[in-house]
């Protein structure tokens, strides 16, 4: 559609307004909301489960999501319903179907033949707590045995998903002569020799844990519903399993001992063995709980392989920091062998790879498959040394921490495919198997895109790592270590001879406390720390941010230490000139504008303020003498040159003893000018990276001049306009120990005395209580106008009209305040000889709100780029003076001069007109520049339409060929607006899978052009979505296939004559035993749920009620307007018609008067 937007020029006086037909295609209908991918490994894994004829892994977690992984680039990501813990999955073998049993007594059977998986069934246990299910293969996996917490057995049909008649109660296979509860079933298997026998395993260790475990192994008789053995175990049972002839069945245990049994003797065990008793120096030492044991065989050879988790010595108090916990230890007994395998993290599950899914084959160990805490292992246990398989999947994502993602979309085509060949150089040369992948299942989608996706992540070890994820797999391409760069700085702890500095020592070190550890994140940490792992990382080299110009050629980092990293690419190769070691440049930025607290406590003290600040002036450039600035890290004098990524400058953040660490809010970098700019949390530093000098180093108060709008809490009385002359040669004196010994001409030599100037006499309160600059009025509306901080969240480089209807286009920078205003900042360039100049031009801005995001628009509503260099895949050296500044080009760059205002009465073409779009926490204006005229302004609400909401992003991106302002909100919906007009297009929910993570989703959450999204949904996940209807209808082209009907499922061994001849039981029917011929099933023990096919549609539906509430009020709203306008306009029309009539009238009377003519509606005589 077309939409007319009066701007309003006025040049002088003149009223008259321009109206320009700006085209927004864009409509309701190009948006829709679809997940395509989620990449990493499932967070707080519980259970897995193994198809050994499909091939195919499948993983539960506590947040109710399933990850089925098959071969390359075939995975798929299901959700349950609700947020609950998986308690166990099993497979229906080579029939496409998965079973999930949660916590809250669901069992819920998935359709996996479809490409996207959904629940085809669902009941729920009502008086019953599920522990353990069991599907024997035996029954055509058509019965599943469901175990309880109470002790008790029922049967499911999964045909029918309806409960079975046939039950097992504890009383009655405990026996009547036991009056004491066997505790919860553990464990239920059939005998491989015989499947009429069921194994029941009991144990108190989960139902009274803080009494001594017992257990109990029950075999029950299907077909007389009796129990013929009870087997007693004094120290509690963890797990059962079978040897393959079925005639002796191992237990493991509570107290790490393992015993065997026979079939026949349940009186006593065969033999009862710990198996690390020999690496225990300590005899009266104890052993962790054995949680799972597995028995299997070697067919070749006929030796046992037996494999467990934990059982090893628990350590003393004194030991345990160094020595990891029992549950990291994998054991493999093969003969007379013992392999000790030690795990990166704690094991969950593990499961033993068979070629053969049949119990009464024989068993031909092929693999073990151990699921831990943070990663997925697949082990050969046919090579010696027991290599690793090579994982088809990306799932060390979370090596380190996450603590920043972006995502970028046709990135520039060099720089991709030097990263692609950078991937082969930094993967890492280890050994695999050269056997097949046992999860090598399923088929792979196509990638039909056609365009290369890139996502960086910023690490809290300070790795930055590329991915391509251009595909339904994440690859690794590329690792850049930031750390490498710097040194820590020691703090000396106080002596205690002095007593009086102990506090305060105390709480400067408190400051620097970081944790060096790099590993994957723990799962036993609080949900609470994991959610603000992106705000409250204590690893200084933790990378905040990451941004890169020049299409990625530079890109610089900040991290969490209070320093910043310029890189540049180099590309893939290196010459031989340049191997070896380089020197790094450093560049050290003091602080003095400290960032002020909000606490109002000392207010009132206001005696002896001006002694007080003379003293603090005093001992601020005694510090700056002594040069007693503290940093958290040192940056080496030299680097080992790799290939990718250069570094190029370090910009070390220093800051007075008695201040914490600057918090860094937002950093940007432009290649052209050779500019890099931090926001910080109550400044702002400007450097210029080519000549290694600092051009700006304000507080953000003094960024507005005469314009400040706000009383600002400061740290003197007289803090504007009472700075002498003798500050100004105190700040001259020592200004130059932090400028370069041979700093090249520079106009801004008086700004920077300036700067310094004010940032001191600004933050003279460094030894002194918070003063407040109270106004006389004793109003409470001048006290909410008070500020303490105000930090730069938004920094956008343009060529634009920085000043109100001067039509001369200038390179500047606009900034976005935390107080929800935009500073314009002009930038003065001269190439040659290189001299910049930067000038606040007196431009602000209002809004409500936090400043998210500032975008430019031209005169079509096309978004203008930042201006930067082009990519260039060999730049001569040439380009670069011998003084170190840059040969730009500076023709394209209109440089404001003396005379260069124009006038009031200029022409102005329409092509000289641009749209600043400011997006804040609360609102969004689009602004015509260069008359500064708001022409369309949306405040946004959240779900409910009452109150504006709080926005977590923003961005200005392109979709379908046209610009559009997307939002996401902190209730968890994403906007979309229409550009310059701010229409809304589009609304949706997006629902996390646990609330607690909003948080985290805000903070991560990126929009890019395409329609393409992406944000953690986990801390240890990426989820990839889109909302483009374009991108939608190719998703499904995309999804992989989990089952494949073409896989026959292998024969059955056949019974050998003589053990049919003396069976003693014939095979039975499970049809006949379980159905309906066995009765009718008990009422009250399941609740039934009708599941519908469309059911994931049908509860979309449902969660979009709210969202389609909203969509109707603002149509209402919308109506509302639009019958306003046409009131006015039909009012408007009617004035313009009684107005023509009357000038028709007279026209007509006047023409009667003349007598000479003729009338001509009258008939001539």
């Amino acid at each position: 559609m077309t939409s007319r937007i009066k701007l309003p020029f006025k040049l002088g006086d003149s009223k008259k307004i321009t109206e320009i037909d700006i085209n927004e295609p864009l409509k309701k209908d190009d948006f829709s909301l679809s997940e395509i991918v989620r990449y990493g490994f499932p967070y707080r894994p519980t259970t897995l489960a193994y198809d050994p004829v499909q091939k195919v892994l499948a993983i539960g977690t506590k947040n109710g999501i399933i990850k089925i992984y098959g071969g390359a680039f075939v995975e798929c990501s299901l959700e349950h319903p609700s947020e609950i813990e998986i308690v166990q999955l099993v497979f229906r073998i080579n029939e496409g179907a998965l079973i999930s049993a949660c916590r809250d007594n669901y069992i819920h059977l998935w359709n996996l033949r479809q490409k996207k998986p959904v629940i085809a069934s669902s009941l729920r246990f009502v008086k019953e707590k599920i522990s353990r299910c069991f599907l024997p293969l035996a029954f055509n996996s058509k019965w599943l045995m469901v175990g309880t917490y109470c002790g008790n057995v029922y049967v499911v049909n999964l045909d029918t998903f309806t409960l079975s008649s046939y039950k097992i109660m504890w009383n009655n296979a405990i026996g009547m002569g036991k009056s004491s509860h066997p505790g919860v079933v553990v464990d239920l298997c059939q005998n491989p020799d015989d499947p009429t026998r069921l194994y029941i395993g009991f144990s108190t260790h989960l139902s009274s844990p803080n009494s001594v475990p017992v257990g109990h192994v029950i075999c029950w008789n299907l077909q007389q519903k009796t129990s013929e053995s009870v087997y007693s175990l004094s120290q509690g049972l963890t797990s059962l399993s079978w040897h393959y002839e079925g005639r002796q069945f191992m237990c493991s245990h509570c107290d790490g001992s393992l015993s065997v049994w026979n079939l026949r003797a349940n009186d006593k065990p065969v033999s009862v063995n710990y198996p690390h008793t020999r690496i225990c120096k300590d005899e009266s030492s104890k052993f962790g709980p054995v949680s799972k044991v597995i028995w299997s065989a070697v067919k070749s050879s006929g030796d046992s392989f037996v494999i467990f988790s934990g059982g090893m010595p628990q350590q003393t108090d004194h030991q345990q920091s160094s020595s990891k916990p029992s549950s990291y230890f994998l054991t493999i007994l093969r003969g007379q062998s013992t392999n000790v395998l030690h795990m990166d993290n704690s094991i969950i599950d593990f499961h033993v790879i068979t070629p053969s899914p049949h119990i009464a084959d024989v068993p031909d160990a092929l693999a073990v498959v151990v699921l831990l805490e943070n990663d997925l292992v697949v082990i050969d246990l046919k090579t010696e040394n027991y290599p690793l398989f090579e994982s088809l999947h990306t799932l060390d994502l979370h090596e380190s921490p996450i603590t920043y993602c972006d995502y970028i979309t046709e990135p520039n085509t060099n720089f991709y495919q030097n990263l692609l060949r950078l991937q082969a150089k930094q993967t890492t040369k280890r050994t695999y198997s050269q056997l097949e992948n046992p999860i090598s299942g399923g088929r792979s989608g196509s990638t039909i895109f056609g365009y290369n996706e890139l996502i960086i992540t910023g690490h809290a070890d300070g790795s930055i790592k590329f991915w391509d994820a251009s595909g339904c797999n994440l690859v690794f391409l590329y690792k850049l270590r930031t750390n490498r760069l710097f040194d820590r700085i020691q703090v000396n702890t106080p002596t205690p001879s002095q007593p009086t500095n102990t506090n305060s020592s105390k709480e400067i070190n408190s400051n620097i406390k970081f944790d060096t550890k790099s590993t994957r994140t723990n799962s036993n940490t609080n949900d609470e720390q994991l959610q603000q792992i992106l705000l409250s990382d204590d690893n200084p080299f933790s990378i905040y941010s990451i941004k890169m110009c020049c299409d990625g050629k530079y890109l610089i980092a900040a991290g969490r230490g209070g320093h910043v990293t310029l890189f540049k690419f180099t590309g893939s190769e290196l010459d031989k000139a340049d191997e070896g070691l380089g020197d790094l440049a450093c560049l050290e930025v003091p602080i003095f504008h400290r960032n002020l607290s909000s606490n109002h406590d000392d207010m009132n003290s206001t005696t002896n303020s001006s002694i007080l600040n003379d003293l603090q002036a005093i001992a601020i450039k005694q510090n700056l003498e002594k040069k007693e600035l503290k940093s958290l890290l040192r940056a080496k004098r030299g680097y080992r040159r790799m290939a990718g990524y250069q570094p190029e400058l370090v910009c070390l953040l220093s800051w007075l003893p008695t201040d914490k660490v600057p918090l860094l809010t937002d950093i940007s970098i432009n290649s052209k000018y050779g500019l890099l700019i931090f926001g910080l949390e109550n400044g702002l530093v400007v450097i210029d990276f080519l000549s290694q000098f600092i051009l700006m180093n304000m507080a953000t108060a003094d960024l507005y001049g005469t314009m400040d709008p706000f009383q600002r809490a400061t740290s003197s009385p007289k803090r504007r306009g009472t700075s002498n002359e003798s500050n100004n040669d105190d700040s001259n004196t020592f200004s130059y120990e932090y400028q370069p010994s041979s700093p090249p001409t520079n106009t801004s030599n008086l700004t920077e005395k300036r700067t310094h100037a004010q940032s001191i006499d600004t933050n003279s309160a460094v030894y002194k209580p918070l003063v407040i600059d109270l106004p006389r009025s004793s109003s409470t509306s001048s006290l909410d106008n008070i500020i303490t901080n105000e930090s730069v969240c938004a920094i956008q480089f343009s060529e634009s009209f920085p000043y109100k209807n001067d039509f001369t286009i200038s390179p500047s920078v606009w900034l976005g305040t935390s107080t929800g205003s935009v500073i314009v900042i002009n930038l003065n360039i001269i190439f040659e000889p290189r001299n910049i100049s930067v000038v606040p031009s007196g431009t602000v801005f209002r809004l409500t709100g936090r400043i998210l995001h500032i975008s430019f628009l031209d005169h079509k509503g096309a978004i203008i780029p930042t201006p930067s260099e082009k990519w260039e895949a060999k730049k001569t050296k040439t380009n670069r003076l011998i003084d170190g500044t840059q040969d730009l080009n500076s023709s394209s760059i209109v440089l404001p001069t003396g005379n260069s205002v124009l006038t009031a009465t200029t022409s102005i073409p329409s092509n000289n007109i641009q749209y600043a779009v400011f997006c804040s926490s609360k609102e969004a204006r689009v602004i015509s520049l260069p008359s500064q005229v708001s022409i369309s302004k949306q405040k946004i609400y959240d779900s409910l339409g009452s109150s504006a909401s709080n926005i977590m992003r923003a961005a200005v991106v392109k979709i379908a060929g046209a610009a559009c302002l997307t939002c996401y909100l902190a209730a968890g919906r994403i906007h979309v607006y229409s550009l310059p007009s701010l229409r809304e297009l589009f609304t949706t929910t997006l629902d996390p899978v646990i609330d607690s993570w909003r948080s985290m989703i805000g903070l991560s959450f990126t929009f890019t052009n395409r329609g393409h999204g992406l944000f953690m949904c986990s801390p240890t996940e990426i989820q990839k979505i889109t909302i483009s209807s374009d991108v939608k209808e190719q998703i499904n082209e995309m999804l992989c296939e989990l089952y494949s009907p073409a896989i026959l499922m292998p024969e059955a061994p056949k019974q050998n004559f003589f053990a049919k001849l003396f069976a003693s039981n014939a095979i039975i029917d499970s049809d006949q035993l379980f159905g309906e011929a066995a009765g009718k099933a008990p009422a009250g023990v399941i609740q039934r749920e009708h599941v519908n096919p469309n059911i994931n549609q049908l509860r979309g539906n449902t969660d979009s009620a709210a969202s389609t509430i909203h969509d109707t009020r603002m149509k209402l709203l919308e109506r509302g307007q639009k019958l306003n306008e046409v009131e006015l306009a039909s009012k408007q029309m009617a004035d313009r018609a009684e107005e023509f009539s009357s000038l028709t009238n007279k026209v007509m009377l006047k023409q009667k008067e003349k007598a000479e003519w003729s009338w001509p509606f009258t008939s001539k005589k």
